[in-house]
């Protein structure tokens, strides 16, 4: 048809129009063809670069979660601020831990993206009701007066989640607060003083608010947890949604 249209062109005659046909092409005068060829190798160029490009695009962006560009809070912005850990490239060291120790049937994972990772899954209320990944830290905490996360929600309705501190040890309490998402999946820095965790075990407070000076350097575990319940125990309403979920983990912060 390309062909056909630029011999025509040339030629000062009309195409036939679409659904007639065409008929078997007259030879255009020797002159002419070198432009008719030109034309052609134009259109193939035009359609090779095309294709490389749609072939490029999803290997571009490949790992990567569209969205804003990351911005800190003004209060956060004035604070002396630090990496806990890079959390770029930290999909392997997180560990999962869900319901199914106690007999649920919620799911989790965690999964490497280019602006950190994503922690996401399913939960399940009938029989359990959380889904948590843990860190090893890194490094101590015994500078920090708190910790701040910089995350939003990707999927699911639930914007409450925990943060959890703990040292080392099986039967001893783990250290959490809750904190607030965005609803509108805009990323935003929750600063956490250690002056608001909350002492847990099995579910339930066993102390007052407020991480004890000798305990902070035993900390050696963070991590996020998504719950039917909230730091105090109570129900976490509003800002719990049975289902899929998913959030990305963008920083992970101490400051003083």
């Amino acid at each position: 048809i390309f062909f056909r249209s630029a011999q025509s062109t040339m030629s000062g005659t009309k195409p036939p129009l679409a659904g007639t046909g065409y008929d078997a092409l007259e030879p255009a005068p020797s002159g002419r063809w070198w432009v008719m060829g030109l034309m052609l190798l134009l259109g193939f160029l035009t359609m090779g670069v095309a294709l490389l490009q749609a072939t490029a695009a999803p290997e571009a962006n490949a790992g990567r979660i569209s969205g804003p560009p990351l911005q800190r809070e003004p209060a956060m912005s004035a604070a002396r601020t630090w990496a806990l850990v890079s959390v770029v490239g930290s999909a392997p060291a997180w560990r999962i831990v869900n319901d199914n120790v106690m007999g649920g049937r919620s799911m989790s994972r965690v999964e490497a993206v280019a602006e950190g990772i994503v922690f996401s899954g399913n939960i399940d209320i009938n029989g359990g009701g959380f889904a948590s990944c843990r860190l090893q830290l890194p490094q101590s905490l015994t500078q920090a007066s708190g910790v701040a996360i910089t995350a939003r929600k990707l999927s699911g309705g639930s914007t409450r989640y925990k943060l959890l501190l703990k040292s080392k040890g099986f039967d001893v309490p783990s250290w959490q607060s809750d904190f607030m998402l965005r609803a509108d999946g805009q990323s935003s820095t929750i600063q956490i003083p250690f002056s608001k965790f909350l002492p847990s075990f099995r579910g339930r407070v066993v102390g007052p608010p407020g991480i004890p000076a000798d305990e902070i350097p035993e900390l050696s575990e963070i991590g996020l947890m998504l719950s039917f319940l909230t730091d105090s125990g109570e129900p976490n309403q509003p800002g719990f949604t049975a289902g899929p979920f998913g959030i990305l983990l963008q920083e992970l912060l101490a400051f003083e």
